[in-house]
Parts: C-alpha cells; structure tokens; sequence
C-alpha cells in the first residue's frame, strides 16, 4: 500500500495485491514482544497461496479484457 490510502498496490482498491500489508486477513508468521513467533499451518498456506493464484489469474482476465476493448 504504497501512500497508506487503501487502495492497493495499482490503486485497485483494498486487498488487491499478495496480502502483505495491513488489510490483509491471514495467519502469516509474524513477531512481536510477548508473543512469541507464530506460523502458519501448512493447510492456511495452502488457503492463501490459492487466494492468490485466484487474484492474479483475475488480474489476468482483466488485463486481457482491458485489451481486446
């Protein structure tokens, strides 16, 4: 999220880019003090990784839409 206004890595809009930044919803390993490191479960990794197959395959159909107009 590049100016911290919610609108995606392309200005796209929320949750459109790998769902890195702070409006992703995910279960990623992360650090803080106190808490310990947490990872995610090889099923949860799977759940995200095709989340985003499904967000660049419609990235693509949308590029290729864009371009037969």
């Amino acid at each position: 999220m590049p100016r911290l206004d919610r609108t995606g890595p392309n200005g796209q809009g929320p949750k459109t880019g790998r769902g890195l930044g702070a409006c992703a919803n995910t279960n990623r390993g992360w650090r803080c003090p106190g808490c310990g490191f947490q990872s995610p479960s090889l099923d949860d990794q799977e759940k995200i990784l095709e989340q985003e197959l499904a967000a660049v395959r419609e990235a693509k159909r949308s590029l290729k839409n864009q371009q037969s107009e």
